[in-house]
């Protein structure tokens, strides 16, 4: 099978040459044809289970995959005006199936081509055992767990090189893996390696039974510990495979994301359509915007399916209970109370101090609520209970789960944010070229923060999300009103942007800065509201204009003072204080250090490359800070990585000193760098109480890269360099792959614990740790 699969990969590589070099029906594209043709149907009969056997199954199903987009490029380039860039992306496929099928297969070669590494089938009854049980007279029940979870396994019978060891097993329902570690003794010492080689297997991932060994010379004593998630009856080692062949693993998942990295940076970079303005290409651009905004909210429903499936998919939507949002505020408005119904232990309410999480050992309470004057209530916004969490109760008779809740709220903020964008680049910035136009647009999906709630499915996530939609709500209104531009102001979608800022408030009040600004926006336009056209005005819808920026946002603010006043007797007391969570925030102290610590990690913090799942993080550190700083244990990484357009902010200065005069500069301050960079920088430094999470992202990420990818279309547009113009493209392609590279695994990691979700953190291993 290794000589066809040379073959074949030759023959492919081949044939793309070919179609690379033909420009039309020829002789060239025949003989590309046929090679193609053999490759695709190779590739059927591998993805069908014709090659199952073989350990070069899935590496036929790439080639075909490879052979049958090379067809597609090749007629597609026929109808096109822009050969030169359907030809480098051909180049591109070539380059991936390289890759794929040779550089990320480099820890196969050595058991598939090496001649020296024969397959030694251990026999389970020549082993030593250690915490095991072995039936000589049922051998095919190889070795099973005796009352713990652990069985050790030493093979002395042996003198040969090991390029892979296989630990077959037998796992029931109950156990998802078995952790295994390899020490050895090769020609280099003269006693045991301890923990030479680790790997996991999987139950459902085959892949996983092989574990790569890079030894010198004979190997003379082989120890295997096996510890397993938990102890079974049924849980066993039924085979042991010295130097069996380890499979090519060719992921059509990697394939394509190679291959559809590089299409877009060939693209952004050279092709003719993208290098068109926005005003030229208004239908191309909105179909772009369309098509990602479609990918990315595909997305977030396989991610919240994904979550729902690991428990139980028939409560997707409705449970019969639910947590503090879904179900306790919801019954207590129905029965008319502010209080939430639980009741408050006596042994809690008798604690001098019950905000001192220690002090409440061994005491039920309600976790994360508000405990005052002896009754329990909720931190969390209103407005998602009354607007969606209450109104389902009422129709169903059930509690919407989070995870549904979160779905749909990150839904209608990916939409909203995408209309916003659009309108955005549209707006104020058509000569943008669309390619540019489109990194930005796949650099604010990926990297808004929203991501990183749609993954963890629970109430702190929910009030993120749902306030992620609102303001996206009142950020796209606020663009279609007509401010920034000389354009008639829009009165209904003024009052609509004004009632989605009360609601975002209301919904998380860390999001009231926002508000502040918005009001800031509304008085700057309040003169340009007189304007209907060149030869009208009418100084009356400067006071419905007032009206419509003011009422909205002032009657929710209202509302929310007072439900603040009547459950704790100050308007402004959102009742954070009494939580009783990880710290007694009654008596914690600020400290400028913490907050530059959590300045430098959502701000600065660059992600690391490492080589354990999910590969891709950054281990948060105090620095040999004291004291207590709260962070959650997911994951870090500054937004300058995460969205690399935010380092526009340096060029902030620059484009200032762009503008005509000191008015637009003034406008330019309270309206792109007061939303853009102080609120995102003030709601940093206010959380410094609430700790490290990488969920708050989703409050002040895509606003900051508004900002930063404002002030760089802004200069690009005032260029007349074209050396730097080029650059710039490269940069915005380059800032849309990194936004999607560095922002996936971290995502995964968060939302697929290894340990919690074994199948899928392997199967994620697989296509990113090819060197394994």
């Amino acid at each position: 099978m290794k000589f066809l699969f040379l073959l074949m990969l030759a023959v492919t590589v081949v044939s793309s040459v070919f179609m690379i070099r033909s420009d039309k029906k020829g002789s060239k594209f025949y003989f590309g044809s046929v090679g193609f043709v053999i490759a695709i149907i190779l590739g059927c009969a591998d993805l069908f289970g014709a090659m199952d056997d073989s350990s070069f199954h899935s590496t036929f199903a790439v080639m075909g995959a490879a052979s049958a987009l090379q067809l597609l490029l090749f007629f597609v380039k026929l109808k096109s005006s822009d050969k030169p860039t359907f030809n480098r992306i051909s180049k591109a496929v070539i380059a991936a199936l390289l890759l794929e099928l040779i550089v990320f297969q480099i820890p196969s070669i050595p058991t598939n081509f090496i001649g020296k590494y024969k397959p030694v089938e251990v026999n389970i009854a020549d082993t030593i055992v250690g915490n095991g049980y072995y039936d000589a007279n049922n051998p095919q029940d190889g070795i099973r767990t005796g009352g713990s979870d652990i069985i050790t396994l030493e093979y002395n019978k042996m003198k040969c090189p090991v390029g892979s060891v296989k630990i077959e097993t037998r796992l029931p329902e109950s156990v998802k893996y078995m952790d295994a570690s390899i020490s050895l003794k090769d020609q280099t010492v003269s006693t045991l390696r301890s923990g030479i080689a680790t790997g996991r297997v999987v139950r459902g991932v085959d892949e996983s039974q092989y574990i790569q060994c890079s030894v010198s010379g004979d190997v003379e004593r082989l120890l295997i510990d096996c510890k397993f998630q938990y102890s079974s009856g049924e849980t066993a080692v039924t085979g042991i495979i010295i130097n069996a062949p380890m499979p090519f693993e060719g992921s059509l998942i990697r394939f394509f994301l190679i291959v559809a990295f590089a299409a877009l940076v060939i693209a952004v970079t050279g092709a003719k359509v993208m290098q068109k303005s926005v005003e030229e290409k208004k239908g191309t651009f909105r179909l772009y915007v369309i098509e990602l905004t479609i990918a990315a909210v595909t997305v977030a429903v396989l991610m919240c399916v994904a979550i729902a499936h690991s428990s139980n998919m028939k409560h997707f939507f409705k449970g019969d209970i639910g947590d503090q949002l879904s179900q306790q505020l919801v019954e207590s408005f129905e029965n008319g109370r502010l209080d939430i119904d639980v009741n408050v232990s006596s042994e809690l309410t008798a604690l001098e101090n019950p905000y001192q999480w220690d002090a409440r050992d061994g005491i039920i309470y309600e976790w994360d609520h508000l405990l005052y004057d002896g009754k329990y209530y909720s931190y969390y916004g209103i407005a998602p209970v009354i607007l969606v969490y209450l109104p389902f109760h009422k129709l169903t008779g059930k509690f919407m789960t989070q995870v549904s809740a979160i779905m749909i709220f990150t839904i209608i903020g990916l939409i909203l944010l995408s209309m916003a964008y659009y309108v955005f680049v549209k707006k104020f910035f058509g000569k943008i070229p669309v390619g540019c136009a489109v990194a930005g647009h796949v650099t604010m999906l990926a990297s808004c923060g929203i991501w990183f709630n749609t993954c963890q499915p629970i109430f702190y996530e929910a009030a993120i999300s749902a306030g992620f939609a609102a303001m996206t709500a009142a950020v796209y209104f606020l663009l279609t009103s007509g401010v920034f531009t000389k354009d008639k102001l829009s009165l209904p979608r003024t009052a609509l942007s004004s009632l989605f800022f009360g609601i975002a408030v209301m919904c998380r009040p860390t999001l009231a800065v926002y508000a502040i600004c918005a009001y800031i926006i509304y008085g700057m336009h309040l003169k340009q509201a007189d304007f209907i056209s060149a030869d009208k005005s009418n100084k009356k819808r400067r006071i419905y204009y007032a009206l419509c920026g003011a009422l909205p946002l002032a009657i929710l603010g209202i509302c929310q003072m007072a439900y603040n006043y009547a459950r704790f007797g100050s308007p402004f007391d959102f009742g954070i204080q009494y939580s009783l969570t990880i710290n007694d925030f009654t008596h914690s102290e600020f400290h400028i250090n913490f907050m530059l610590l959590g300045l430098f990690y959502y701000l600065i913090a660059p992600p690391m490359l490492k080589g354990t799942y999910p590969y891709i993080t950054n281990d948060f550190s105090q620095f040999g800070i004291n004291g207590y700083y709260y962070r959650c244990p997911e994951t870090a990484a500054g937004i300058i990585f995460l969205a690399m357009p935010t380092l526009g902010f340096l060029f902030s200065r620059k484009a200032l000193r762009a503008l005509p005069d000191r008015k637009a500069r003034i406008r330019a301050l309270l309206g792109v760098g007061l939303p853009c960079l102080v609120m995102p920088i003030i709601i940093i430094c206010s959380i410094w109480e609430s700790g490290y999470a990488v969920r708050y992202l989703a409050d002040f990420a895509w606003e900051m890269l508004f900002g930063g990818l404002c002030i760089l279309f802004f200069l690009y547009n005032r260029s007349k360099n074209e050396t730097h113009k080029n650059q710039f493209k490269w940069f915005m392609a380059a800032a849309a792959v990194v936004a999607v590279v560095l922002n996936a695994p971290m995502v995964f990691g968060v939302m697929c614990p290894r340990d919690y979700f074994p199948e899928l953190s392997e199967k994620f291993s697989r296509i990113v740790a090819f060197w394994q």
